[in-house]
């Protein structure tokens, strides 16, 4: 008889015997060659697929998702953990991008799992800059493709330009082409629904909306989304169309904790002030 034991009892075990994996980066690299894509029918919630599928999963009976990479993005890693890197520039993602194997495509995460490993994918980190732009995702193999309220990933763009920032809370709405232009120049952090459902309850896409334009210190787990991989979408592509759309493939997902810069819009603070509130404690 097989017995399949859900995420949630899984991860307790794990954590009676262990250091929680997703802290541990060399216990996910030897899962990479292990995970497979999975079918899926009939998930009604957003805890049913993630008690039940360690990837996520879709519909197809042929699904070719990142299974490794979706893992990645699955962990729920304790608010608590302490960031082991603080990233304050564009340039500081940019430069891994720079040395990731040359070879690394879209649905391949797994087959570098080593080397972006060595580059800190895995390890919790922290990014300081501006919140630029909120989006509420759509159905993603990860969230086992459902596509309702609180079952979507946050797509948030944080960016390091002080008077961009400074024009979004004064009210500036940007066009079109200026919102892709602040795009091009930002890094993706996610906010998961089930990370937010388990651990950070509070956290929504209105709590986050009028913050846009203040300095914010987001926390999580560092990866290469490798699925951007491509010119048209990664603006530090070697081969970069000007489609581009995100400055790096890099990204903090899950977010694990959202402090801002408080009590004013107008405050900076450094990377250890202690004037940063947390999302949750602003509501």
């Amino acid at each position: 008889m097989t017995i399949r034991l859900s995420i949630t009892a899984t991860l307790l075990l794990v954590f009676c015997i262990s250091p929680p994996f997703a802290l541990d980066p060399a216990a996910l690299v030897k899962k990479a060659q292990s995970l497979k894509p999975e079918t899926c029918g009939n998930i009604k919630s957003i805890d049913q697929c993630h008690e039940d599928y360690l990837t996520g999963c879709t519909a197809s009976e042929r699904p070719r998702y990142d299974a490794y990479l979706n893992f990645l993005k699955n962990q729920t890693p304790k608010p608590t953990v302490v960031p082991v890197k603080t990233l304050t520039r564009l340039k500081e993602f940019t430069e891994l991008d720079d040395h990731m194997p040359d070879d690394l495509k879209p649905g391949h995460n797994a087959e570098h799992a080593e080397e972006l490993a060595a580059l800190g994918q895995g390890r919790i980190h922290a990014v300081v800059g501006f919140l630029y732009l909120v989006i509420v995702s759509g159905a993603e193999s990860t969230n086992c493709q459902l596509d309702g309220e609180g079952e979507t990933d946050y797509r948030i763009h944080i960016g390091f330009d002080a008077a961009a920032a400074k024009r979004l809370r004064e009210g500036w709405r940007p066009t079109k082409a200026e919102t892709h232009e602040l795009q091009q120049t930002s890094v993706i952090v996610e906010m998961t629904p089930h990370y937010r459902k388990w651990h950070q309850p509070t956290w929504s896409d209105d709590a986050l909306a009028p913050l846009v334009g203040r300095q914010v210190k987001v926390v999580g787990l560092l990866l290469a989304d490798n699925e951007h991989a491509k010119a048209k979408d990664s603006c530090a592509h070697p081969n970069r169309d000007k489609r581009c759309w995100r400055g790096s493939i890099w990204e903090i997902h899950p977010v694990t904790e959202f402090y801002v810069c408080g009590p004013s819009g107008d405050a900076t603070c450094s990377a250890t002030s202690p004037e940063w509130r947390k999302l949750k404690d602003m509501q």
